[in-house]
């Protein structure tokens, strides 16, 4: 399985997971790209309206994605750190063989990245995890 990764910062930080087979990857991008507005490359909530959010979540439910919610209040950084933990841990239990987090500056994929390798077993579960830019 492979897990990809967003996250939100509105009054608290959230980490959203969603589980997807690597058989469907293709197939699952097919069926976003279809619901683009002409014109844009990429689909993101913070920039779609509420009507075109609730479209794009309904695609997902009918595809029967299954997601996971991480959630936490304090520091922006101290948080990821706990919350990208908690993911990892999860991650490694439900067989996951790589994580995909959306690109950050360079320092913050390299915190994320010292945290998946310092404070989780992820290397010797076999977890691969990068940064994409999206």
């Amino acid at each position: 399985m492979h897990m990809f990764v967003d996250e939100s910062e509105r009054g608290s930080y959230l980490l959203a997971a969603t589980l997807l087979d690597p058989r469907l990857v293709q197939r699952t991008r097919s069926a976003m790209r279809e619901l683009l507005v002409p014109g844009c490359r990429s689909l993101h909530f913070k920039t779609e309206k509420d009507s075109r959010r609730r479209l794009i979540v309904s695609k997902l439910v009918q595809d029967g994605h299954q997601v996971h919610l991480y959630n936490g209040r304090g520091p922006s950084e101290q948080v990821r750190a706990v919350l990208l933990e908690r993911l990892a841990m999860d991650a490694i239990t439900m067989g996951v063989t790589r994580v995909v987090l959306d690109s950050r500056d360079p320092a913050g994929n390299k915190r994320d990245r010292h945290v998946l390798s310092s404070r989780t077993k992820a290397r010797e579960a076999g977890l691969a995890y990068e940064h994409l830019h999206t």
